[in-house]
C-alpha cells in the first residue's frame, strides 16, 4: 500500500516523541542514581559513629535522668519512712502510756 505523505510525517512524529520520551526518562533516571547512590565508606563510617555517639549520649541522659529520679523517689520513701516510724513510736508510746493508765485505775479499784 501507498502511504501518503501525512501518514509518514505522523509516523516521524510518534518516533520523535519516542525518542525524547527515552532521552528524558534516561536524564532524569540518571539524576536519580545519582542522588540516591550510596555514600563512600568514608561517608558512612562517619554517619554510623555520629548515630552510635548520639545514641550512647541520649542512653547516658536518659540513665542520668533515671538515677537522678529513683534518688528522688527513695530519699522520699526515706522521709515517709522516717516519719511514719516516728509517728508510730508516738502512737505505741500514747497507747502504753493509756494502759498504764487503766493498768493503774485498775489497781487503784480493787
Amino acid at each position: 500500500m501507498k502511504q501518503s505523505f501525512e501518514d509518514i510525517n505522523d509516523n516521524g512524529g510518534a518516533t520523535a516523541a519516542f525518542f525524547t520520551g527515552l532521552f528524558a526518562g534516561t536524564v532524569i533516571g540518571a539524576g536519580l542514581a545519582l542522588w540516591f547512590a550510596p555514600k563512600t565508606g568514608a561517608e558512612m563510617r562517619e554517619q554510623v559513629s555520629d548515630t552510635a555517639r548520639q545514641f550512647g549520649e541520649r542512653a547516658s541522659k536518659t540513665v542520668n535522668d533515671l538515677a537522678d529520679r529513683s534518688r528522688e523517689v527513695f530519699d522520699r520513701a526515706r522521709e515517709v519512712m522516717n516519719t511514719a516510724g516516728d509517728q508510730l513510736g508516738q502512737v505505741a508510746s500514747t497507747a502504753r502510756r493509756g494502759a498504764q493508765n487503766v493498768a493503774s485505775s485498775a489497781e487503784r479499784s480493787s
